[in-house]
């Protein structure tokens, strides 16, 4: 599986490669980077663009190896996200397969991943996305890793770690913390905490304070998420105090300019829902049918059903949230919520068993073909003209399927 994998990754990242190149260069925002890499490390031409300096991680590597070695900053940012392009595609297979224990399932959940729309477009761009997903499907990774392996507190200091690393390179990270969260109250591990006297000692006050509450629910799930998040808290704020202090500029300064260019209509809007849509296009039909098959009791879950419904929360929650906080809905912003929906769709998508992989692929194609017609040639209508024949094509599949299930019985 893991030469599968790789050669999957190599053939899809050479496609998207040659396919948006028209792409890459002309991007909006492609030299903003590089500027604030320059800016980073005082070299003559940086520049505080789109306030990049708020999330200073990613052009770390880009900004330094210009001050020692003089390399352009677009070919440091180039290797990066080729690195991350292939650490995404594994870590998100590690994932499914942590979850559903099911390695075919697996491959065909990072097939998919790595074959929605915004992941072909933006994922070998000139930009932070790539890296951005990276931090996310990490934390995801090892908050389930926490949890399956019933580690102690002291994981979620790390893990606390890991999403701030995520959130000064890419927003991305937000929708793993809500993950995080509900993965914790929805899951009863019984946390090994009281290891020490300052944890014995934290969790008799939060008692003390809160006497309603259980003790039990106190150490297994408010303790670990208090550590995480105020770890978390205190370590970006310190980072952005610390951006502020240095270069007079803080995220909030980044939300508070858009918010003044746009309305609050501007985020609630019906137009947004096309962007919900072209977060997974064609795969949000396996989404939807996962869901029909969950509500009838026709797929076998046993104890992963946590995870699904862990999974289906955060992705409500963030599509529901996100506008409030966040200035910008586009597709690729809103991509964030694609590793929930299609640890989702992956539970659909096995259900065709033998045929699962060429339906998947089929989806991927006209996922990756439609998003070059449309931004090369500005051709809107064939999204919807491609769903609804991918969708006739699935429901005959399902017929075949049904009609099979009848003379086996």
């Amino acid at each position: 599986m893991i030469k599968r994998i790789f050669i999957t990754l190599v053939i899809t990242a050479i496609a998207y490669w040659f396919l948006f190149d028209f792409i890459r260069w002309i991007q909006y925002d492609n030299q903003s980077y590089s500027n604030t890499a320059r800016l980073l490390f005082a070299i003559d031409g940086g520049s505080n663009d789109m306030g990049r300096i708020t999330k200073p991680l990613f052009i770390f590597f880009p900004g330094l190896l210009e001050k020692i070695w003089n390399i352009y900053p677009q070919y440091t940012i180039i290797v990066q996200n080729f690195i991350f392009f292939f650490l995404n595609g594994c870590l998100f297979y590690k994932i499914i397969f942590e979850i559903s224990g099911n390695k075919m399932q697996a491959y065909l959940g990072m097939l998919a991943f790595i074959t929605c729309q915004p992941y072909a477009v933006y994922s070998l761009l000139l930009m932070a996305d790539g890296a951005g997903w990276f931090w996310e499907l990490l934390t995801v990774y090892f908050t389930i890793y926490i949890l399956k392996n019933n580690k102690s507190y002291i994981y979620f200091i790390f893990l606390a770690i890991i999403m701030v690393m995520g959130m000064l390179t890419k927003e991305s990270v937000l929708a793993a913390i809500v993950f995080c969260v509900f993965s914790v109250f929805l899951h009863d591990i019984p946390f090994c905490l009281l290891r020490n006297k300052t944890s014995r000692k934290i969790i008799t006050i939060s008692q003390n304070i809160f006497p309603s509450i259980k003790r039990n629910f106190v150490r297994k799930k408010i303790f670990p998420l208090t550590i995480m998040l105020c770890s978390f808290i205190i370590l970006f704020i310190a980072f952005q105090i610390g951006i502020y202090f240095k270069y007079n500029f803080s995220i909030i300064d980044v939300i508070r300019k858009s918010r003044y260019e746009r309305s609050f209509t501007y985020y609630y809007n019906l137009k947004n829902i096309r962007q919900v849509y072209r977060i997974l296009d064609l795969y949000w039909i396996f989404f939807t049918f996962t869901l029909v098959l969950w509500f009838k009791k026709k797929i076998m879950l046993f104890n992963q059903e946590n995870w699904l419904i862990t999974s289906l929360l955060t992705l409500l929650i963030v599509l529901i949230l996100l506008p409030i906080g966040w200035p910008y809905i586009i597709d690729r912003v809103l991509f964030m919520v694609a590793p929930f929906a299609i640890i989702i769709s992956s539970y659909g998508i096995i259900y065709f068993k033998e045929k699962a992989f060429l339906l998947v692929s089929i989806a991927g194609v006209f996922n990756v073909i439609i998003q070059f017609i449309i931004y090369k040639y500005k051709v809107e209508y064939l999204l919807y003209v491609v769903a609804g024949a991918y969708l006739l094509f699935i429901m005959f599949f399902l017929k075949l399927r049904f009609k099979s299930l009848r003379v086996m019985s």
